[in-house]
């Protein structure tokens, strides 16, 4: 999907049709034959390397070649700064990013007051950067020149890099921001009436919507694009659409349709020369006719593919089509084939930089050996596909630990500082009643009635000393309540542990000692089984985990909430991603009925929990092919937010005790789903926390509603 994106804006919107180009070009050339002085001549000469820059690239550096040689005959600061852009843009479009960066380092420093060429200057830094996958970097020049231009004098300029910044965020797999520049990158050229840079971020926009499963309203963005497209004869961008349209009715399993649109896209791009677009729409043609089993057009079309990507140098397309085609030979039983081309694209991975596909033919392989009978082979290759496998999870767990430590550290660090704040204050108490005492020595050796101010002072001292005796029994009195409430929490913690953890931990053990049977009598038929098995137990296991941890915290009082304004539909889409294998296990499907446009303020870790265990819930007492369905209804001041399903239900007993009894309440579900209680108490809990209400409607063997409330103002 990524390598489908656009990358720079500013270089895109350069592409022109070739003959407005020459006809700019030979116009250029009617001026500079007239042209009055060297630096009217140096200025076309430029204009002219910059038209030949997008269509003929030799012509261009000859042009810029004459430029630089002549250099030496202004003093134009100006025109030297002209001449590093252009130059810097050649070698960007010859991919020598490096290169092109120095250049245009350069010329930023002989534009020097000319903030907006300085400005587009910065925007193109960002896009080599961004060319080289360092998306920091090419985030700070976007903001740079976003930072160096009048929003109001150069909108078109703010919103190329809006939608450029989109692109980087869509790479760094940050979606929701990547959508919300998107959508600002589409204001402004719809405001301005810039058909095709609008165009250009609609489609952007239709594809995040395909990484977020929103397939309608991909379509209905995509779409969009292409009409614009249409009308602009933009034949590029037109093919670039029409692939994405295949891509998303491939997804949707309606492939006569997939096909259809990825034919245009293969014939536009065939009658334009269009190499890149035909390699790509050849690809996914063949990765339709694959789903649906038709190998002899799969392979046809993935070889031709994989010729065009030979022949323009396109290392990571070499790749995919390989693997495709071992793929495709593989469904044909022709496994002799497929080795051949699986480990072409195995020895192609090791020799560029593109390692990250190696797990994906490590599978292949071993399913190849597997299905060919080698199993010894296919071993080897599922023991690889183990070991990069857990190899990347450590990395996100690394990363993970990572964060949480810097989170511990700063709590840490700011209850330091509170404690030496508190330290202050007793300090100052202690040095402030020093000089009260003094004050009264002082006057008690002044007054002549020294009896009296005896008597006073002992009536005062006695008065703090119950003063000081009622502070401390109150003070053994909260310290007595916290202890019987942490003996509460610790008997509930070690009953669950006692209780819910020894079971699926003997699962665990029986499944591995079941695999290690299986593995040393060289018996592979039940060990894929055992497997999804032993996955299955410990996903549940880290769930009731996560779901213990979270609720031991939040009866210690160690959680708060931090509301920040969030976009409801794209935190549900995550939730729903997390447990879409649960619900295709037991082919439930998950409808999302949201705006796209609600924000809600709230805690995001908290939000995120609800949601997973009310979906996860709903999970366990739906049947198999049922229905789960998410709705937000909105109100003058909150936000009713229901999960429904169609499963079994539950009788009016347990639902008027579900959220009273603090113990917990657990039942067995469709598929004899074991669970600990903690789940809704967990929900109750935080919902509470959010300043929210819970609630459940239900009917036996008709299913469940579980509501609860956000309000759109949140509490100090």
């Amino acid at each position: 999907m990524k390598s489908i994106k656009l990358i720079g804006l500013l270089l895109a919107l350069l592409l022109v049709n070739l003959c407005v180009a020459q006809r700019v070009i030979d116009s250029l050339k009617s001026e500079l034959i007239v042209a009055q002085s060297v630096d009217d001549e140096l200025s076309i000469l430029l204009d002219i390397a910059h038209e030949f820059n997008e269509n003929n690239t030799d012509s261009a550096f000859k042009y810029l070649d004459v430029v630089k040689s002549r250099l030496i005959e202004t003093q134009n600061n100006y025109i030297s700064a002209n001449y590093y852009k252009v130059y810097g843009s050649f070698l960007n479009k010859e991919y020598k990013n490096d290169l092109a960066i120095s250049s245009f380092k350069t010329s930023i420093d002989l534009y020097i007051d000319s903030i907006e060429d300085i400005a587009r200057v910065n925007n193109l830094i960002g896009n080599c950067y961004n060319d080289l996958y360092e998306y920091d970097s090419a985030l700070h020049y976007y903001h740079l020149s976003i930072d160096n231009i009048d929003s109001t004098r150069y909108p078109s300029l703010l919103a190329a890099n809006y939608n450029n910044m989109a692109n980087v965020y869509d790479a760094l797999n940050e979606s929701d921001k990547a959508l919300d520049y998107y959508f600002r990158a589409h204001k402004l050229f719809n405001s301005l009436n810039q058909k095709e840079n609008e165009a250009i971020a609609l489609g952007n926009i239709g594809l995040i919507n395909i990484d977020l499963t929103l397939y309608d309203n991909a379509i209905r963005y995509i779409k969009k694009a292409v009409d614009i497209y249409l009308n602009t004869n933009n034949n590029y961008q037109l093919c670039s659409n029409y692939n994405s349209l295949g891509i998303v009715y491939r997804r949707l399993l309606q492939f006569d349709t997939a096909i259809y649109y990825t034919n245009i896209a293969n014939e536009i791009a065939k009658k334009s020369n269009f190499e890149y677009i035909l390699a790509q729409s050849s690809h996914n043609i063949g990765v339709i006719y694959l789903e649906m089993e038709n190998y002899v057009e799969a392979g046809k079309y993935f070889k031709q593919s994989l010729s065009i990507c030979k022949k323009l140098g396109i290392k990571q397309g070499e790749i995919f089509n390989l693997i495709s085609i071992g793929k495709t030979y593989s469904k044909q039983e022709k496994y002799g084939l497929a080795e051949d081309y699986l480990i072409q694209s195995l020895e192609l991975c090791e020799q560029s930089e593109y390692n990250s596909h190696n797990q994906e033919i490590y599978e292949a392989l071993m399913s190849n050996y597997r299905d060919w009978g080698k199993y010894r082979e296919a071993l080897y290759y599922f023991q690889r596909f183990v070991n990069m496998k857990d190899s990347l999870d450590n990395i996100m767990k690394a990363q993970e630990l990572t964060e949480i430590q810097t989170k511990y550290e700063s709590e840490q660090k700011e209850l330091e500082n509170q404690k030496l704040k508190d330290e202050n204050k007793l300090q100052e108490f202690v040095i402030f009643r020093q000089r009260i005492l003094v004050f009264i020595a002082a006057l008690i050796a002044a007054i002549a009635i020294s009896v009296l101010i005896m008597i006073m002072s002992i009536r005062k001292k006695r008065k703090e000393r119950i003063a000081l005796l009622q502070a401390k029994n109150k003070l053994i009195s909260d310290s007595s309540l916290q202890l019987k409430e942490s003996n509460i929490t610790k008997d509930k913690l070690f009953s669950i542990i006692a209780h819910d953890l020894r079971s699926p931990f003997t699962s665990l053990l029986g499944f591995s000692y079941l695999l290690k049977e299986e593995a040393e009598a060289g018996n592979f038929e039940n060990v894929v089984s055992y497997s999804l098995q032993l996955s299955s137990v410990a996903t549940n296991t880290y769930e009731l985990i996560d779901n213990l941890l979270n609720w031991t915290r939040s009866q210690q009082n160690s959680i708060k909430p931090n509301p920040n304004p969030l976009n409801l539909l794209v935190l549900v889409s995550k939730v729903v991603q997390s447990i879409q294998v649960k619900a295709n296990e037991k082919k439930i499907s998950i409808i999302t009925s949201i705006d796209e446009t609600i924000e809600v303020v709230a805690d995001k870790n908290m939000l995120q929990v609800i949601f997973r265990n009310l979906l996860s819930n709903a999970l366990k007492f739906t049947y198999n092919g049922g229905k789960i369905t998410i709705k937000c209804e909105e109100k003058p001041d909150l936000f009713v937010i229901s999960v429904a399903d169609n499963g079994q239900g539950m009788e009016s007993e347990i639902m008027d005790n579900l959220f009273v009894d603090t113990s917990g309440y657990s039942t067995i579900g469709t598929e004899n789903e074991q669970g600990s209680g903690l789940g809704l108490m967990l929900v109750k809990d935080f919902v509470q926390r959010i300043d929210g209400t819970i609630w459940v409607e239900s009917t036996p063997e008709k299913g469940s509603i579980f509501s609860f409330t956000i309000p759109k103002v949140v509490k100090n």
